[in-house]
Parts: C-alpha cells; sequence; structure tokens
C-alpha cells in the first residue's frame, strides 16, 4: 500500500511544473524585509531587559490568549507570501491522461505472410500486449500485410479494442500471399498524413526477410513519419545492415522486450521538437492551477485584515 502510494506522489509531482519561475526572484528579497522586521521588533524591546519582571508586567498590558492569535503575524505573513508566489509563478498539472495526448499518433502494421509461424505470431502478440501496456491511452492504429496491406483499426485510444483484435490474428485470414510491407507503410502515412501529424509507423515482422530489398524504394525517398523495424528473429540478419544506412530504424528482438525497442528514444525526439505541452493541434493541454488558486487564496488573505494582524515597521 505504501509503495502504491508512494507511485501515486512520484507521478503527480512528475507532472507538475511552473510557468512563470521568475516570481521567486521576489522570495529572497521579501525574506530579507521579514529579517529586517524581526530585527528592528527586537532592538525596540531591548529596554525590557532593563527592568525587572514583576514591574514589567505591570507596565505592558498582555494580549489576550484567543485562538485566532495562535499564529505570529509575521509566521502569517511568511505563509502568505509562499502561497502568493506559488500561485504567481503559474503551476501546471499534467496528468498521465494528457501525457498521452502529447504522444504522436502510432501505426503499427503487422506482418502475417507464411514466416510469420504460430510460435512466432504468439511472439507478436505478447509484444504488442506490452506495448499496449505502456502506450494506453495514445492513438494507435493496426494493420496487417502479407501480399496485400488492410486495416484492422484506425486510430483510436481505446487500447481494449485493439487487445481484442489482436488475438484472432493469423495468416490465414490474408487473401494474398507474399510479403510487401510497403503496401503497409504507404496506407499508414496516408492514414498519419489525414490526422495532420507525421506520427510514427512500427513494422513488426518475423522469419528471414528480405528487408534490404523490398525497403529500399521507401528508405529511398524521405517521409516525415519514422519507420521501426521489430524484427522478431534470433538469428542476425545481414541484409538489415543497408536498411539501417538508408534511415530505417531496424531492431532485432529475441524475445519479449518490454523496453519497446527505438519506440522510446522516438518520443523523446517528438517532445524536443517543441510538441511538449502541447496537443497535436498545437494548443496548451496543461492545466494552469494558477488562475483557479489565485481566488481562495485571495479570500484567506482578507483574513489578515483582522484585529491584532500588525507587522511594526519602526
Amino acid at each position: 500500500m505504501l509503495n502504491n502510494l508512494w507511485l501515486l506522489l512520484t507521478d503527480t509531482a512528475a507532472g507538475l511544473s511552473v510557468q512563470r519561475p521568475l516570481w521567486w526572484l521576489l522570495l529572497p528579497v521579501s525574506l530579507a524585509l521579514l529579517g529586517w522586521q524581526r530585527y528592528s521588533e527586537a532592538h525596540q524591546q531591548r529596554w525590557q531587559q532593563q527592568l525587572s519582571p514583576s514591574l514589567l508586567s505591570l507596565l505592558l498590558r498582555q494580549p489576550e490568549a484567543t485562538p485566532g492569535t495562535r499564529i505570529s503575524p509575521r509566521r502569517l505573513a511568511l505563509l502568505m507570501l509562499l502561497c502568493w508566489l506559488l500561485v504567481l509563478s503559474g503551476p501546471r498539472w499534467q496528468g498521465a491522461a494528457a501525457s498521452a495526448q502529447l504522444r504522436p499518433p502510432l501505426v503499427i502494421s503487422l506482418a502475417l505472410d507464411g514466416q510469420m509461424q504460430p510460435a512466432a505470431l504468439r511472439w507478436a502478440r505478447l509484444q504488442l500486449h506490452a506495448l499496449l501496456d505502456q502506450y494506453a491511452g495514445s492513438p494507435m492504429a493496426l494493420q496487417v500485410f502479407a501480399g496485400s496491406a488492410h486495416r484492422v483499426l484506425p486510430l483510436t485510444r481505446d487500447s481494449a479494442s485493439l487487445r481484442r483484435f489482436i488475438e484472432p490474428l493469423q495468416p490465414a485470414l490474408m487473401p494474398v500471399a507474399g510479403w510487401r510491407p510497403m503496401l503497409a507503410l504507404q496506407a499508414g502515412e496516408q492514414l498519419l498524413q489525414r490526422q495532420h501529424s507525421p506520427g510514427l509507423q512500427l513494422l513488426i515482422t518475423a522469419g528471414q526477410v528480405p528487408l534490404a530489398t523490398e525497403l529500399a524504394g521507401w528508405a529511398a525517398t524521405p517521409h516525415p513519419a519514422p519507420v521501426l523495424i521489430w524484427h522478431l528473429n534470433k538469428q542476425s540478419d545481414p541484409s538489415a545492415t543497408p536498411v539501417l544506412a538508408a534511415g530505417l530504424h531496424y531492431y532485432r528482438l529475441q524475445g519479449v522486450d518490454t523496453t519497446l525497442p527505438g519506440l522510446p528514444a522516438q518520443l523523446l525526439q517528438w517532445q524536443g521538437q517543441g510538441s511538449e505541452g502541447q496537443g497535436s493541434d498545437g494548443q496548451d493541454t496543461a492545466l494552469d492551477l494558477g488562475y483557479y488558486l489565485c481566488w481562495p487564496l485571495l479570500g484567506l488573505t482578507l483574513l489578515w485584515f483582522r484585529r491584532g494582524r500588525l507587522l511594526q515597521w519602526q
């Protein structure tokens, strides 16, 4: 239970940021003023040390011990100062759902050719489930291809539907035999163009397939969407080396890899292009808490104007 609470707190803190941090430059100045006020007040009360306590109690009127004066005005001023600096700095919170909206759309193309044997197909399903676990809430589309390419699901954030459609997929469903990944990549690019977003494409295949030959034409021309290739093959494929040089990101998987090879790096590159804190339409999706916190804090500040709430500046 404590572990889950710690994870919740860390996830919440990871989504916090401020828009106007320069307001915090007033903090040392304000602390210096409060320190000077405390020094000035202590300097004015030095004469009290020259009198006996019995005589001093007759000369000074002792303040009434009411519940409203338990906190000294100086401490209350410091607390209000910290609260106002936090509000004016523009705190923002971006939760997990908002973070998922910042991720680029991902088009998944799964090969269902003759090389996708039952063992490799089970491997591909487990790998896709690992992808859905970490990419949940982000827009994803699913395609299958062999000698032809077909769309299973368009771009959707419903990862549960994607999981249901993954299980019945098998090579026997494909009407045309072969291995033509270019058709799947072209269909995926058209889908991303309609979304007005470069996005990412993920090609999952298995077995000994002519990667360099079939994808040479795709790599020869520039495309806005990077293409990741997950090759489910425990044997190294030497023909994939020219594909790497041509700009396609090739990764050979030897088992279910929960690190999602290549995908975290592409997401970091995507966020580094200025999309952090913005949705696919370029608008800010983070929640600015400063405006909402300003009004209740203003009401609490009005409580300062009460009897006994005074800081002497002599």
